[in-house]
């Protein structure tokens, strides 16, 4: 395995203890992280609990792991923000690293078979899914309210190796965001790493579809969690327990415990073409570019289906994000060249949205429309003040599309023309 030196093992030249009594103070812990420009690997445990770890340089987080299912979330992760590699089952070395197959995904960055920003989007993932465990645990009570971090300070390190980082704010305002979703549902019980299982399937079997219950039969037989599940469907967990809910209340399905996978999931470079482009509407040479991609983050399906069929029907790649907590990974993933942000949208609001994109050095140049009903001079300020670059007032139109898109995106709209 390929490791960074600076994990392999962290010689620390200071060493510090802090105790948390809450997510707000564990969110000033990691601002302080960002001010202080905190190098170094930061231990976080519950007593008589499970222990996670993230790694940071300058402030930035470069890693994280630990916690219950480290290989399964490892896996998950390369399987949504990787479509270029596939995996492959290692046996467990004994000694088995906290930093995972860190080493093997930052190789292959470097030999050019994988993107930065598909990395990035990995580390993302590993870190918000710690910080949304982390959080619940709190809740739970079964555990000691304070939480220890312990700071392990290094010396700043500037290989190539870590060159791919993440913004602090960016995965712990996603992990907030999901875990107050999570609890607004009334999930606050379950845990996204239990797995569904179906213990009456007489009963289920009558309440479905023929079809439905089959997927739900092939799905949940008690060793995929929620997380693999909705990773699979190409859903959130929020999304694929909320449906699961009236089947737990009525004891026809239960969520199990499951254990971690048993071999390390160690990734390679497929021996298939790249998967192809977000919109699979059109077919393009391969010596012509690509169109722009347009994204939209819009929780309504019917306002997806109206600007889809506006931007696709004009010749655009479209991307529609219904979930606004799946939005920044996405736009990191995907990196669109001009964004539509709904207003009004449940758990996080367009203006929060749009401030939270632009803090991120990739976007601060990506036009960022907000769509709304509304169209006082307060909103319009509003508005400015969060970032956004323009203001479009529904009902969406194709005369109002194109002038927006003839505003801000001259040089591709003149080529297609």
């Amino acid at each position: 395995m390929l490791t960074p030196e600076s994990f392999n093992p962290i010689k620390s030249s200071h060493v510090s203890f802090v105790t948390v009594p809450s997510i707000n103070a564990l969110t000033g812990q990691l601002n302080y992280c960002i001010q202080e420009e905190f190098t170094g690997q930061l231990d976080l445990q519950f007593e008589n609990s499970q222990q996670w770890t993230l790694h940071f340089n300058l402030g930035r987080l470069i890693w994280g792991a630990g916690g219950l299912h480290p290989i399964r979330r490892w896996r998950r992760q390369l399987y949504q923000y990787c479509p270029t590699l596939t995996v492959g089952a290692h046996k467990q070395p004994e000694d088995w690293p906290l930093h995972l197959d860190y080493g093997s995904l930052t190789a292959l960055l470097k030999e050019g078979k994988v993107q930065s920003k598909e990395v990035q989007a990995v580390v993302n993932g590993l870190i918000v899914e710690i910080l949304f465990d982390i959080f619940q645990q709190w809740e739970q009570g079964d555990y000691a309210s304070e939480l220890k971090l312990i700071f392990k300070y290094t010396q700043p390190n500037f290989a190539d190796s870590i060159r791919v980082t993440v913004p602090v704010y960016f995965a712990l305002s996603e992990a907030i965001l999901g875990w107050q979703a999570w609890q607004e549902c009334g999930l606050k019980g379950y845990s996204q790493n239990q797995a569904p299982k179906i213990c009456d399937s007489e009963r289920l079997q009558k309440r479905l579809l023929p079809s439905t219950y089959q997927n739900l039969a092939t799905l949940m037989t008690g060793d995929q969690t929620l997380r693999d599940i909705a990773i699979q469907c190409g859903k959130d967990p929020l999304t694929i327990t909320k449906s699961l809910i009236p089947h737990l209340n009525l004891g026809l399905i239960k969520l199990v415990e499951v254990d971690d996978l048993k071999t390390f999931v160690k990734p390679f470079v497929k021996d298939l073409p790249q998967l192809q482009s977000i919109s699979q509407s059109n077919s393009y040479g391969c010596s012509q570019p690509s169109p722009p991609l347009i994204a939209h983050i819009d929780d309504s399906k019917i306002e997806g289906q109206i600007m889809g069929g506006i931007l696709t029907s004009m010749g655009y790649r479209f991307l529609h994000i219904e979930e606004p907590l799946q939005s920044l990974p996405l736009l990191l993933k995907h990196e669109p060249n001009l964004i539509f942000l709904d207003l009004v949208m449940p758990i996080i609001n367009g203006y929060e949205a749009c401030a939270q994109i632009h803090r991120i050095s990739k976007f601060k140049h990506t036009p960022i429309v907000i769509l709304t009903s509304k169209d006082g001079v307060m909103d319009r300020i509003r508005a400015k003040l969060s970032g956004s670059t323009d203001f479009l007032t529904k009902p969406i139109t194709v005369k109002k599309v194109e002038a927006i898109l003839q505003k801000y995106l001259t040089q591709f709209f003149s080529v297609k023309s």
